[in-house]
């Protein structure tokens, strides 16, 4: 049996954390076979209160799934959070980001890079056309077997070429179920993008049912019944997010990090902080 792939193992940290990382790498970097899909490397990353940055090649695309934990990620087109059960596609061309865990529980992800074929590119832009595509997985665990079937192929048949592309095959099939099992009804879609695009602002009920389309009524159900919480709660959520951010990262003021992260008021800020992560903002970092 050929062993298309060695195994890596490495270790590495800093004084805000450390990071350990199991890597199969793949012997051939650029496809050998006639198989369409080129599987790089395989990885599975664990990440304790640990800071960043990652060049993405324009040679490679990843694909990872988060499942546990959370990520700040810092790009040329604005910042997000991945947590558990998000997975992204990336494809971008040699540009450095910015990562790192939030804190709470440590970030583990599982994840691929696979070659930039011109079969994957066709692939991909059919399927995923934008740089980056984030899918909040319908169901987490059955996105995972999928990578884990990777890993699998890979330790007992040494990764045949042309099943490792049959595989990255039904990966990227599984990925486009999952996207359209989680589609949201078009007026809770819209909400959502209004709040990813405004919500470090105050926004009333009025407002974003107003965007959305619907009664404010309207809007509380579809919350409740696709994202099992309310608006309000979906915003407050975001805002504390942002706020850990900006006080790990950027040592802001308390009074500082309330109004960039949206809140109308320092003692709100602070109470909602307390409530949500157990510590004070200025305990916190």
């Amino acid at each position: 049996m050929d062993q298309n792939f060695i195994f890596r193992k490495s270790e590495f940290g800093s004084v805000s954390g450390h990071a350990r990382e199991d890597f199969y790498i793949n012997r051939q970097s650029v496809p050998g076979s006639d198989a369409l899909l080129h599987l790089q490397l395989w990885l599975d990353s664990v990440w304790e209160g640990y800071k960043g940055l990652n060049t993405v090649s324009e040679s490679m695309a990843f694909a990872g799934l988060v499942l546990s934990g959370r990520q700040f990620r810092q790009t040329g087109d604005g910042e997000q959070i991945l947590q558990r059960g998000d997975l992204i596609l990336e494809r971008r061309k040699n540009e450095t980001l910015q990562m790192k865990t939030l804190q709470g529980e440590p970030l583990h992800r599982i994840g691929v890079l696979i070659s930039r074929t011109t079969a994957f590119e066709a692939l991909a832009c059919a399927l995923f056309p934008e740089r980056t595509t984030v899918v909040h997985c319908h169901d987490p665990e059955r996105m995972k077997t999928f990578f884990l079937a990777i890993k699998t192929e890979i330790i007992e048949q040494g990764g045949r070429p042309e099943v490792i592309s049959r595989m990255l095959f039904s990966l990227f099939q599984e990925i486009v179920r999952q996207r359209k099992n989680a589609d949201q009804p078009e007026p809770l879609r819209k909400a959502l993008d209004f709040i990813h695009t405004h919500g470090f602002r105050q926004i009333s009920r009025d407002e974003l049912s107003a965007c959305a389309g619907v009664s404010v009524r309207t809007l509380n159900d579809l919350f409740r019944n696709c994202c099992h919480t309310t608006p309000g709660n979906y915003m407050r959520q975001r805002r504390i997010a942002y706020a850990e951010e900006l006080l790990s990262s950027h040592r802001l003021t308390v009074a500082d990090t309330a109004g960039l992260a949206g809140f109308s008021s320092v003692e709100y800020f602070i109470r909602e902080f307390r409530r949500h992560t157990g510590k004070t903002p200025g305990k916190y970092g």
